[in-house]
């Protein structure tokens, strides 16, 4: 599963990171994908930049984040920002 926050429509609820820290940060009034967040080890993009999200399996520390809860914290997401996998949880 691949996440990403669409900065074009973020407003900055901070919602992401304050549920799922070890993969979403909060940043100058956005929230963002850390890097590094890949199950395989790989960095595949912050997602904070438009480009493709990580694979976020594996949180900070190898903590591990489920994909029900992705998909919880997508679809609460109060500006729709957060895409599983290039899409919009609601679509």
């Amino acid at each position: 599963m691949r996440v990403s926050v669409d900065a074009d429509v973020c407003y900055g609820s901070g919602e992401c990171a304050f549920r799922a820290p070890a993969v979403f940060g909060f940043a100058d009034g956005y929230g963002f994908v850390l890097p590094g967040r890949a199950e395989n080890g790989t960095d595949a993009g912050t997602g904070r930049d438009g480009e493709p999200g990580q694979d976020a399996g594996s949180g900070r520390d190898g903590e591990s984040v489920d994909d029900e809860l992705l998909r919880d914290i997508a679809e609460r997401c109060p500006s729709q920002a957060i895409r599983i996998d290039g899409k919009r949880v609601t679509d």
